[in-house]
């Protein structure tokens, strides 16, 4: 299975690119079926030849329908395909799901989430010296501020 997702990640673009054909006939196909009606009613001088027209241009009409039909498969089926980008998110995600659920996360994951709290509270308590400090410097340069402020309307 790990094989056949490989493949799919790294061919992705090639299905792709060979699915967006799909759009491309069935613009033709349209324009193709729309030829023949065209066609039958431009040369044909009466409601007969018109008639008779039609019915040689069946088989074509049935060709040009099913290209309609195919190409408008392809193209939703491109549509709905994942980008490169797109997959490796999703299979990102089915791996670190199975790497989560293991036997293995189970028992490590307790004591990683107890260093990940240390380490939270560690960079918290840095923080709040780092801020206390600065409350400090604001406070005494405000002061010294006052003073001279003092000294000057005093002179």
């Amino acid at each position: 299975m790990e094989f056949f997702v490989l493949w799919v990640f790294v061919s992705i673009e090639k299905i792709a690119a060979f699915l967006v054909i799909g759009g491309t006939l069935f613009k033709w196909s349209l324009i193709a079926y729309g030829f023949t009606y065209l066609l039958g009613f431009l040369l044909s001088k009466g409601k007969e030849d018109m008639q008779s027209y039609n019915a040689k241009m069946s088989k074509h009409r049935k060709l040009a329908v099913t290209g309609v039909i195919i190409g408008a498969l392809l193209f939703t089926t491109s549509a709905l395909l994942p980008t490169k980008k797109e997959l490796a998110v999703i299979v990102g995600g089915g791996m670190t799901y199975q790497l989560l659920t293991s036997d293995t996360a189970k028992e490590v994951g307790g004591k990683a989430v107890e260093l990940l709290k240390k380490q939270i509270d560690d960079a918290l308590k840095e923080d709040a010296l780092k801020s206390d400090t600065v409350n400090m410097i604001k406070k005494e340069a405000i002061e010294q501020t006052k003073e001279a402020v003092k000294g000057a309307v005093n002179a």
